[in-house]
Protein backbone atom coordinates (compact mmCIF):
# COMPACT_ATOMS: atom_id res chain seq x y z
CA UNK A 1 0.00 0.00 0.00
CA UNK A 2 1.62 2.97 -1.19
CA UNK A 3 1.44 6.10 1.04
CA UNK A 4 -1.22 9.17 -0.20
CA UNK A 5 1.50 11.46 0.29
CA UNK A 6 4.20 9.73 -1.12
CA UNK A 7 5.01 12.01 -4.97
CA UNK A 8 7.07 11.07 -8.04
CA UNK A 9 11.03 12.72 -7.68
CA UNK A 10 10.71 15.97 -9.77
CA UNK A 11 13.19 14.73 -12.55
CA UNK A 12 11.99 11.15 -12.87
CA UNK A 13 9.57 11.43 -16.17
CA UNK A 14 12.82 13.37 -17.40
CA UNK A 15 15.38 10.86 -16.68
CA UNK A 16 13.05 7.77 -17.73
CA UNK A 17 13.25 9.43 -21.17
CA UNK A 18 16.50 9.99 -21.23
CA UNK A 19 17.27 6.65 -20.52
CA UNK A 20 14.62 5.12 -23.16
CA UNK A 21 16.73 7.05 -25.65
CA UNK A 22 20.26 5.90 -24.63
CA UNK A 23 19.09 2.20 -24.88
CA UNK A 24 17.56 2.67 -28.10
CA UNK A 25 20.60 4.73 -29.40
CA UNK A 26 22.49 1.88 -28.20
CA UNK A 27 20.44 -0.71 -29.56
CA UNK A 28 20.93 0.84 -33.03
CA UNK A 29 24.77 1.35 -32.53
CA UNK A 30 25.39 -1.95 -31.49
CA UNK A 31 23.00 -2.62 -34.91
CA UNK A 32 25.20 -1.50 -36.83
CA UNK A 33 27.57 -3.79 -35.65
CA UNK A 34 25.39 -6.94 -35.47
CA UNK A 35 23.42 -7.09 -38.77
CA UNK A 36 26.08 -5.60 -40.79
CA UNK A 37 26.06 -8.48 -43.48
CA UNK A 38 22.09 -7.63 -43.94
CA UNK A 39 22.79 -3.65 -43.85
CA UNK A 40 25.52 -4.80 -46.87
CA UNK A 41 23.09 -6.90 -48.78
CA UNK A 42 20.41 -4.38 -48.60
CA UNK A 43 22.72 -1.39 -49.88
CA UNK A 44 23.50 -3.69 -52.93
CA UNK A 45 19.86 -4.54 -53.38
CA UNK A 46 18.93 -0.59 -53.44
CA UNK A 47 21.96 -0.05 -55.58
CA UNK A 48 20.85 -2.25 -57.94
CA UNK A 49 17.30 -0.68 -57.89
CA UNK A 50 18.53 2.76 -58.19
CA UNK A 51 20.92 1.50 -60.88
CA UNK A 52 18.25 0.29 -62.72
CA UNK A 53 15.98 2.65 -62.63
CA UNK A 54 18.66 5.39 -63.79
CA UNK A 55 18.97 3.04 -67.36
CA UNK A 56 15.14 3.12 -66.94
CA UNK A 57 14.73 6.79 -67.39
CA UNK A 58 18.19 7.37 -69.36
CA UNK A 59 16.35 5.27 -72.43
CA UNK A 60 13.28 6.87 -72.03
CA UNK A 61 15.26 10.24 -72.05
CA UNK A 62 16.82 9.17 -75.30
CA UNK A 63 13.29 7.91 -76.73
CA UNK A 64 12.03 10.85 -76.31
CA UNK A 65 14.94 13.15 -77.70
CA UNK A 66 14.56 10.74 -80.57
CA UNK A 67 10.75 12.22 -80.98
CA UNK A 68 11.99 15.67 -80.71
CA UNK A 69 10.96 15.74 -76.96
CA UNK A 70 12.97 17.11 -74.08
CA UNK A 71 13.13 16.11 -70.74
CA UNK A 72 11.35 17.60 -68.33
CA UNK A 73 13.20 19.58 -65.52
CA UNK A 74 12.46 17.48 -62.23
CA UNK A 75 13.44 14.50 -64.32
CA UNK A 76 16.96 15.97 -65.28
CA UNK A 77 17.31 16.86 -61.57
CA UNK A 78 16.25 13.22 -60.41
CA UNK A 79 18.30 11.96 -63.47
CA UNK A 80 21.53 13.86 -62.16
CA UNK A 81 21.20 13.26 -58.46
CA UNK A 82 20.85 9.43 -58.94
CA UNK A 83 24.14 9.25 -61.08
CA UNK A 84 25.76 11.25 -58.45
CA UNK A 85 24.38 8.31 -56.08
CA UNK A 86 25.94 5.88 -57.77
CA UNK A 87 29.01 6.72 -58.50
CA UNK A 88 29.39 7.40 -54.39
CA UNK A 89 28.25 3.89 -54.13
CA UNK A 90 31.11 2.86 -56.80
CA UNK A 91 33.52 4.55 -54.63
CA UNK A 92 32.49 3.45 -51.30
CA UNK A 93 32.71 -0.52 -52.98
CA UNK A 94 35.77 0.17 -53.93
CA UNK A 95 37.50 1.57 -51.11
CA UNK A 96 36.54 -1.96 -49.10
CA UNK A 97 38.72 -3.86 -47.53
CA UNK A 98 36.81 -6.34 -45.20
CA UNK A 99 37.63 -7.34 -41.87
CA UNK A 100 35.74 -8.91 -39.49
CA UNK A 101 37.30 -5.95 -36.61
CA UNK A 102 34.35 -5.05 -34.52
CA UNK A 103 34.91 -1.76 -34.79
CA UNK A 104 35.39 -1.50 -38.65
CA UNK A 105 32.45 -3.37 -38.88
CA UNK A 106 30.38 -0.77 -37.10
CA UNK A 107 31.74 2.46 -39.01
CA UNK A 108 30.58 0.51 -42.26
CA UNK A 109 27.58 -0.47 -41.26
CA UNK A 110 26.42 2.75 -39.95
CA UNK A 111 27.39 3.91 -42.74
CA UNK A 112 25.34 1.57 -45.09
CA UNK A 113 22.58 2.27 -43.43
CA UNK A 114 22.55 5.80 -44.05
CA UNK A 115 23.57 5.37 -47.65
CA UNK A 116 20.20 2.96 -48.04
CA UNK A 117 18.27 6.00 -46.29
CA UNK A 118 19.47 8.49 -49.11
CA UNK A 119 19.14 5.90 -51.87
CA UNK A 120 15.42 4.55 -51.04
CA UNK A 121 14.51 8.23 -50.54
CA UNK A 122 15.85 9.30 -54.12
CA UNK A 123 13.63 6.22 -55.57
CA UNK A 124 10.12 6.73 -54.15
CA UNK A 125 10.71 10.61 -55.41
CA UNK A 126 10.81 9.40 -58.69
CA UNK A 127 6.62 9.81 -59.56
CA UNK A 128 6.54 11.95 -62.29
CA UNK A 129 3.56 11.82 -65.00
CA UNK A 130 5.78 12.56 -68.07
CA UNK A 131 9.45 12.25 -68.86
CA UNK A 132 9.60 14.63 -71.33
CA UNK A 133 7.29 17.17 -73.08
CA UNK A 134 7.60 18.17 -77.17
CA UNK A 135 10.44 20.42 -77.66
CA UNK A 136 9.45 24.13 -79.47
CA UNK A 137 10.12 23.06 -83.05
CA UNK A 138 11.76 25.85 -85.04
CA UNK A 139 9.53 29.08 -85.20
CA UNK A 140 9.22 31.09 -88.82
CA UNK A 141 13.19 30.69 -89.10
CA UNK A 142 13.38 27.19 -90.57
CA UNK A 143 10.85 28.40 -93.45
CA UNK A 144 12.61 31.54 -94.19
CA UNK A 145 14.25 32.16 -98.07
CA UNK A 146 16.77 34.36 -99.32
CA UNK A 147 14.79 37.76 -99.50
CA UNK A 148 16.08 40.54 -101.67
CA UNK A 149 15.07 43.76 -100.57
CA UNK A 150 13.64 45.06 -103.38
CA UNK A 151 11.97 48.51 -104.09
CA UNK A 152 8.79 47.03 -105.53
CA UNK A 153 8.69 44.59 -102.44
CA UNK A 154 9.38 47.13 -99.53
CA UNK A 155 6.00 48.58 -99.51
CA UNK A 156 3.91 45.20 -99.57
CA UNK A 157 6.25 44.28 -96.96
CA UNK A 158 5.04 46.82 -95.06
CA UNK A 159 1.62 47.26 -95.61
CA UNK A 160 1.67 43.45 -94.56
CA UNK A 161 3.63 44.16 -91.30
CA UNK A 162 1.45 47.04 -90.07
CA UNK A 163 -1.95 45.94 -90.80
CA UNK A 164 -0.90 42.89 -88.40
CA UNK A 165 0.41 45.14 -86.05
CA UNK A 166 -2.31 47.41 -85.33
CA UNK A 167 -4.47 45.05 -83.84
CA UNK A 168 -7.33 45.81 -86.41
CA UNK A 169 -6.91 43.23 -88.59
CA UNK A 170 -7.01 39.86 -87.33
CA UNK A 171 -7.79 38.69 -90.84
CA UNK A 172 -5.28 39.55 -93.53
CA UNK A 173 -4.62 38.41 -97.70
CA UNK A 174 -1.67 38.39 -99.65
CA UNK A 175 -2.78 37.12 -103.03
CA UNK A 176 -0.98 37.03 -106.45
CA UNK A 177 -0.87 34.80 -109.18
CA UNK A 178 2.00 31.57 -109.11
CA UNK A 179 5.50 32.46 -108.59
CA UNK A 180 5.24 35.95 -107.50
CA UNK A 181 7.06 35.52 -104.26
CA UNK A 182 3.88 35.53 -102.10
CA UNK A 183 5.45 32.46 -100.05
CA UNK A 184 8.64 34.65 -99.37
CA UNK A 185 7.30 37.62 -98.84
CA UNK A 186 4.74 35.83 -95.97
CA UNK A 187 7.82 34.43 -94.24
CA UNK A 188 9.47 37.56 -93.89
CA UNK A 189 6.93 39.02 -92.59
CA UNK A 190 5.88 36.05 -89.95
CA UNK A 191 10.12 36.99 -89.21
CA UNK A 192 10.31 40.06 -89.08
CA UNK A 193 7.23 40.50 -86.50
CA UNK A 194 8.27 37.37 -84.84
CA UNK A 195 11.64 39.25 -84.22
CA UNK A 196 10.36 42.71 -83.18
CA UNK A 197 8.29 41.15 -80.62
CA UNK A 198 5.06 42.01 -81.50
CA UNK A 199 3.66 38.32 -81.67
CA UNK A 200 5.03 35.95 -79.09
CA UNK A 201 4.98 33.34 -81.90
CA UNK A 202 4.36 32.33 -85.55
CA UNK A 203 3.07 29.50 -87.04
CA UNK A 204 3.66 28.55 -90.55
CA UNK A 205 1.61 25.82 -92.36
CA UNK A 206 1.64 24.96 -95.85
CA UNK A 207 -1.65 23.96 -97.37
CA UNK A 208 -2.38 21.28 -99.78
CA UNK A 209 -4.96 20.76 -102.71
CA UNK A 210 -7.58 19.86 -101.00
CA UNK A 211 -7.05 20.41 -97.56
CA UNK A 212 -6.38 18.65 -95.01
CA UNK A 213 -7.93 19.33 -92.28
CA UNK A 214 -6.11 16.85 -90.20
CA UNK A 215 -2.57 17.47 -90.70
CA UNK A 216 -3.34 21.02 -90.65
CA UNK A 217 -4.46 20.63 -86.47
CA UNK A 218 -1.71 18.28 -85.90
CA UNK A 219 0.77 21.15 -87.70
CA UNK A 220 -0.51 23.92 -85.50
CA UNK A 221 -0.82 21.76 -82.08
CA UNK A 222 2.78 20.45 -82.49
CA UNK A 223 4.07 23.82 -82.70
CA UNK A 224 2.16 24.74 -79.62
CA UNK A 225 3.32 21.64 -77.84
CA UNK A 226 -0.45 20.33 -77.57
CA UNK A 227 -1.01 16.48 -77.53
CA UNK A 228 -4.15 16.46 -80.06
CA UNK A 229 -3.56 12.00 -79.77
CA UNK A 230 -4.37 12.13 -76.07
CA UNK A 231 -8.21 12.87 -76.96
CA UNK A 232 -10.54 11.77 -79.50
CA UNK A 233 -10.58 13.16 -83.08
CA UNK A 234 -14.02 14.55 -82.50
CA UNK A 235 -12.40 17.01 -79.65
CA UNK A 236 -9.21 18.27 -81.82
CA UNK A 237 -10.99 21.74 -82.65
CA UNK A 238 -12.44 22.49 -79.26
CA UNK A 239 -9.28 21.41 -77.68
CA UNK A 240 -6.78 23.62 -80.24
CA UNK A 241 -9.52 26.47 -80.04
CA UNK A 242 -9.35 26.55 -76.22
CA UNK A 243 -5.38 26.56 -76.24
CA UNK A 244 -5.16 29.06 -78.91
CA UNK A 245 -8.37 30.96 -77.05
CA UNK A 246 -6.05 31.10 -73.62
CA UNK A 247 -2.70 32.14 -75.11
CA UNK A 248 -2.23 36.01 -73.64
CA UNK A 249 0.34 37.26 -76.01
CA UNK A 250 -0.36 37.36 -79.56
CA UNK A 251 -0.77 34.33 -82.46
CA UNK A 252 0.40 35.05 -85.97
CA UNK A 253 -0.72 31.60 -88.05
CA UNK A 254 0.32 31.74 -91.16
CA UNK A 255 -1.27 29.58 -94.07
CA UNK A 256 0.37 29.46 -97.12
CA UNK A 257 -1.19 29.46 -100.48
CA UNK A 258 -5.38 28.62 -99.85
CA UNK A 259 -6.98 27.15 -102.82
CA UNK A 260 -10.46 27.22 -101.54
CA UNK A 261 -12.56 28.41 -98.39
CA UNK A 262 -11.79 27.70 -95.60
CA UNK A 263 -13.94 26.82 -92.29
CA UNK A 264 -11.48 28.26 -89.77
CA UNK A 265 -14.24 26.79 -86.73
CA UNK A 266 -13.43 23.53 -88.29
CA UNK A 267 -9.63 23.29 -87.91
CA UNK A 268 -9.72 25.08 -84.25
CA UNK A 269 -9.17 28.58 -85.12
CA UNK A 270 -10.57 31.52 -83.27
CA UNK A 271 -11.59 34.31 -85.63
CA UNK A 272 -13.88 37.30 -85.97
CA UNK A 273 -14.98 38.99 -83.23
CA UNK A 274 -13.67 36.26 -80.87
CA UNK A 275 -10.43 35.68 -82.46
CA UNK A 276 -8.97 36.47 -78.52
CA UNK A 277 -4.86 37.11 -79.57
CA UNK A 278 -5.45 34.93 -82.52
CA UNK A 279 -4.76 36.70 -85.72
CA UNK A 280 -4.11 35.02 -89.56
CA UNK A 281 -2.61 35.75 -92.62
CA UNK A 282 -3.28 33.71 -96.06
CA UNK A 283 -1.49 33.88 -99.05
CA UNK A 284 -3.63 32.69 -102.42
CA UNK A 285 -3.82 32.95 -105.84
CA UNK A 286 -7.31 33.97 -105.86
CA UNK A 287 -9.00 37.39 -104.84
CA UNK A 288 -12.22 35.36 -104.30
CA UNK A 289 -10.69 33.15 -101.85
CA UNK A 290 -9.55 36.77 -99.79
CA UNK A 291 -13.67 37.93 -100.28
CA UNK A 292 -14.94 34.40 -99.22
CA UNK A 293 -12.91 34.37 -95.83
CA UNK A 294 -13.67 37.80 -95.24
CA UNK A 295 -9.85 39.23 -94.83
CA UNK A 296 -9.77 42.76 -93.65
CA UNK A 297 -7.33 44.10 -95.68
CA UNK A 298 -5.88 42.38 -98.78
CA UNK A 299 -2.92 42.67 -100.35
CA UNK A 300 -2.10 42.01 -104.35
CA UNK A 301 1.04 41.24 -105.21
CA UNK A 302 2.24 42.02 -108.52
CA UNK A 303 5.36 40.52 -110.98
CA UNK A 304 8.41 42.45 -110.48
CA UNK A 305 9.31 45.57 -112.44
CA UNK A 306 11.93 45.28 -114.65
CA UNK A 307 14.41 46.69 -113.10
CA UNK A 308 14.14 44.57 -110.24
CA UNK A 309 13.55 41.51 -112.01
CA UNK A 310 16.96 42.13 -113.33
CA UNK A 311 18.65 42.61 -110.29
CA UNK A 312 17.41 39.34 -108.84
CA UNK A 313 19.02 37.50 -112.06
CA UNK A 314 21.88 38.95 -111.80
CA UNK A 315 22.16 37.97 -107.79
CA UNK A 316 21.47 34.36 -108.58
CA UNK A 317 23.87 34.39 -112.19
CA UNK A 318 26.52 35.94 -111.03
CA UNK A 319 29.70 33.28 -109.86
CA UNK A 320 31.15 32.90 -106.55
CA UNK A 321 32.98 35.89 -106.41
CA UNK A 322 29.91 38.42 -107.31
CA UNK A 323 31.11 38.95 -110.75
CA UNK A 324 29.13 38.08 -113.86
CA UNK A 325 30.54 39.15 -117.18
CA UNK A 326 30.10 42.39 -118.82
CA UNK A 327 28.91 40.12 -122.49
CA UNK A 328 26.08 38.28 -120.29
CA UNK A 329 24.42 41.42 -118.59
CA UNK A 330 22.45 42.00 -122.05
CA UNK A 331 21.51 38.41 -122.43
CA UNK A 332 20.40 38.42 -118.78
CA UNK A 333 17.99 41.41 -119.95
CA UNK A 334 16.42 38.87 -122.71
CA UNK A 335 16.73 35.80 -120.10
CA UNK A 336 14.41 38.20 -117.57
CA UNK A 337 11.49 38.97 -120.27
CA UNK A 338 10.86 35.85 -121.06
CA UNK A 339 10.38 34.79 -117.37
CA UNK A 340 7.50 37.91 -116.88
CA UNK A 341 8.59 39.16 -113.88
CA UNK A 342 8.41 36.16 -112.06
CA UNK A 343 10.74 35.64 -109.39
CA UNK A 344 10.38 31.60 -108.99
CA UNK A 345 11.14 31.47 -113.00
CA UNK A 346 13.85 34.36 -112.27
CA UNK A 347 15.95 32.00 -109.43
CA UNK A 348 15.73 28.86 -111.42
CA UNK A 349 16.65 29.61 -114.81
CA UNK A 350 19.50 31.95 -113.12
CA UNK A 351 21.00 29.80 -110.81
CA UNK A 352 20.68 27.13 -113.74
CA UNK A 353 22.77 29.25 -116.26
CA UNK A 354 25.61 30.40 -113.61
CA UNK A 355 27.86 27.84 -114.25
CA UNK A 356 27.33 27.48 -117.86
CA UNK A 357 29.62 28.65 -120.96
CA UNK A 358 28.55 32.46 -122.96
CA UNK A 359 27.58 29.96 -125.76
CA UNK A 360 25.35 27.60 -124.23
CA UNK A 361 23.61 30.87 -122.63
CA UNK A 362 22.23 31.76 -126.20
CA UNK A 363 21.67 28.49 -127.35
CA UNK A 364 19.40 28.63 -123.73
CA UNK A 365 17.37 31.99 -125.10
CA UNK A 366 16.68 30.42 -128.06
CA UNK A 367 15.22 27.11 -127.17
CA UNK A 368 13.32 29.43 -123.97
CA UNK A 369 12.07 31.56 -126.96
CA UNK A 370 10.99 28.42 -129.11
CA UNK A 371 9.68 25.83 -126.49
CA UNK A 372 5.80 24.79 -127.14
CA UNK A 373 3.14 25.70 -125.12
CA UNK A 374 1.93 23.25 -122.23
CA UNK A 375 -1.22 21.46 -121.66
CA UNK A 376 -3.18 20.99 -118.67
CA UNK A 377 -0.95 23.98 -116.95
CA UNK A 378 -2.51 27.27 -115.44
CA UNK A 379 -1.93 30.11 -118.10
CA UNK A 380 -0.45 32.16 -115.61
CA UNK A 381 2.32 29.45 -114.24
CA UNK A 382 3.12 28.99 -118.22
CA UNK A 383 6.60 31.02 -117.76
CA UNK A 384 7.29 29.64 -114.72
CA UNK A 385 7.00 25.55 -116.45
CA UNK A 386 9.07 27.13 -119.67
CA UNK A 387 11.37 27.77 -116.93
CA UNK A 388 11.73 25.15 -114.80
CA UNK A 389 11.72 22.58 -117.68
CA UNK A 390 14.96 24.11 -119.48
CA UNK A 391 16.42 24.05 -116.25
CA UNK A 392 15.29 19.87 -116.05
CA UNK A 393 16.63 19.44 -119.60
CA UNK A 394 19.56 20.55 -119.48
CA UNK A 395 20.61 19.17 -116.63
CA UNK A 396 24.17 17.23 -117.22
CA UNK A 397 23.66 14.78 -114.48
CA UNK A 398 21.20 12.31 -115.50
CA UNK A 399 21.16 11.02 -111.64
CA UNK A 400 20.08 14.56 -110.82
CA UNK A 401 17.42 14.40 -113.50
CA UNK A 402 16.32 11.08 -111.70
CA UNK A 403 16.16 12.25 -108.38
CA UNK A 404 13.84 15.17 -109.06
CA UNK A 405 11.32 12.73 -110.41
CA UNK A 406 11.69 10.82 -107.38
CA UNK A 407 11.30 13.72 -105.06
CA UNK A 408 8.11 15.18 -107.14
CA UNK A 409 5.86 11.77 -105.60
CA UNK A 410 6.30 13.62 -102.56
CA UNK A 411 3.58 15.89 -101.12
CA UNK A 412 4.35 19.84 -101.75
CA UNK A 413 7.07 21.36 -98.86
CA UNK A 414 7.48 17.72 -97.50
CA UNK A 415 10.02 17.04 -95.28
CA UNK A 416 11.74 14.35 -97.42
CA UNK A 417 13.45 11.74 -95.10
CA UNK A 418 17.17 11.91 -96.68
CA UNK A 419 17.91 8.13 -95.54
CA UNK A 420 14.00 7.27 -97.33
CA UNK A 421 15.41 8.88 -101.05
CA UNK A 422 18.85 6.71 -100.47
CA UNK A 423 16.90 2.98 -100.07
CA UNK A 424 14.48 4.47 -102.82
CA UNK A 425 16.93 5.65 -105.25
CA UNK A 426 19.27 2.04 -104.56
CA UNK A 427 16.10 0.25 -104.99
CA UNK A 428 15.28 2.13 -108.43
CA UNK A 429 18.66 1.73 -109.34
CA UNK A 430 19.53 5.70 -110.03
CA UNK A 431 22.77 4.37 -108.47
CA UNK A 432 23.44 1.54 -110.22
CA UNK A 433 24.31 -1.79 -107.94
CA UNK A 434 25.46 -0.23 -104.61
CA UNK A 435 27.08 -2.90 -102.57
CA UNK A 436 28.33 0.20 -99.89
CA UNK A 437 25.64 2.05 -98.35
CA UNK A 438 28.19 5.06 -97.31
CA UNK A 439 29.25 4.98 -101.27
CA UNK A 440 25.37 5.51 -101.95
CA UNK A 441 24.75 7.80 -99.67
CA UNK A 442 27.61 10.43 -100.42
CA UNK A 443 26.22 9.84 -104.15
CA UNK A 444 22.63 11.13 -102.87
CA UNK A 445 24.20 14.00 -101.15
CA UNK A 446 25.81 14.95 -103.94
CA UNK A 447 23.01 14.75 -106.19
CA UNK A 448 20.54 16.61 -103.82
CA UNK A 449 23.12 19.55 -103.42
CA UNK A 450 23.22 19.79 -107.16
CA UNK A 451 19.50 20.18 -107.36
CA UNK A 452 19.28 22.78 -104.38
CA UNK A 453 22.06 24.84 -106.11
CA UNK A 454 19.98 24.96 -108.86
CA UNK A 455 16.77 25.56 -107.11
CA UNK A 456 14.70 22.64 -108.05
CA UNK A 457 14.65 21.65 -104.65
CA UNK A 458 14.95 22.96 -101.69
CA UNK A 459 16.94 22.31 -98.52
CA UNK A 460 13.71 20.96 -96.70
CA UNK A 461 15.14 17.21 -96.44
CA UNK A 462 15.17 15.59 -93.08
CA UNK A 463 18.36 14.16 -91.81
CA UNK A 464 16.67 11.17 -90.22
CA UNK A 465 14.20 8.70 -91.01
Amino acid sequence: MSCPYQTAFPGEGILTDLAKRLVDKTITEVNYFLHFKTHLCEFEQQHNELDAKFEEVNNDIEDAKRRNENPTKDVEVWKDKAYILIQENHRIKQTWSYSSCPHWRYRQGKRLAKRMLLIKDHIQKFSFERVARPAKLPGIKYHARDFIDFESRKSKLKQLVEALKDGNHYMVGLQGMGGTGKTTLATQVGKQLEESKAFENVIFIVMSNPPDINKIRGDIARQLGLHLEETTEADHSKLLWFRISNEERKLLIILDDVWEKLNLTDIGIPFGPNHKNCYVLITTRHSRVCEEMRCQKTIHLHTLIDEDALNLFLFHAASNDGFLRKELEDLARDFVKECGGLPIAIVSLASTLRIWPVSEWKEALATLRKSEQFLNVDEDLVQVYRCLSLSYENMRNEKAQKLFLLCSIFPEDYKIPINFIIRLGIGAGIFGKVEDYCVARSQVLGVKNELVASTLLLRLMRKNV
